[in-house]
């Protein structure tokens, strides 16, 4: 998967030459947390007690940041000569999550709605038997609603949890016939 690249200049003075000697804080503020982080194409570290900051020489620098449930970053800063510890957000991207939604003798116009709990459509029309991908946002494992529907049948409700960069979720759903109406031949 190719990775979203962020050049953002944190600097208001041209430091494109590193000053040798001179190290700067460097303090790491990924999000999420549950990743690796890399510096200048150097080995990848896991964020977390012991890998909070680096120190580094003023100039630019790269840092990729990777992790399994989100499109990997990479992210060209500059550090300016400063003395003050340089905070850097690092915001990732999650990955869709995976949805299959199994329905024994599916109708062939049988069709799938995803929605958050507050009502964002994540999938208008997906179709049963295939993988779906579904966009989760900023959440790494939201609430969603499952709806199955088809024409001629009562529609199949089910509230999951799914979940960036993890497994399938598998949903087997039965839609039943709809009632006939009082009269109806």
């Amino acid at each position: 998967m190719v990775g979203v690249v962020n050049h953002a200049l944190v600097a208001d003075d041209d430091t494109s030459d590193k000053s040798h000697g001179e190290l700067r804080v460097v303090r790491l503020r990924p999000q999420p947390q549950n990743v690796r982080i890399s510096v200048n194409g150097g080995d990848a570290r896991p964020f977390g007690p012991d890998f909070t900051e680096v120190e580094l020489e003023p100039g630019r620098h790269v840092f990729r940041v990777t992790g399994s449930c989100c499109r990997p970053l990479e992210r060209e800063v500059v550090v300016s000569r400063e003395a003050e510890p340089m905070e850097l957000a690092l915001p990732l991207t999650y990955t869709d999550a995976r949805l299959l939604v199994r329905l024994p003798n599916a109708p062939a116009d049988a069709r799938v709605a995803v929605k958050t709990g507050s009502g964002r459509v994540l999938v208008e029309q997906g179709l049963v038997n295939q993988i779906l991908r579904v966009p989760v946002g900023r959440e790494r494992a939201p609430r969603a609603t499952v709806t199955v529907t088809a024409p001629g049948h009562r529609a199949y409700t089910r509230a999951v949890r799914l979940t960036s960069g993890g497994d399938t979720f598998r949903l087997v759903a039965e839609l039943e016939p709809a009632p006939v109406a009082n009269g109806a031949i």
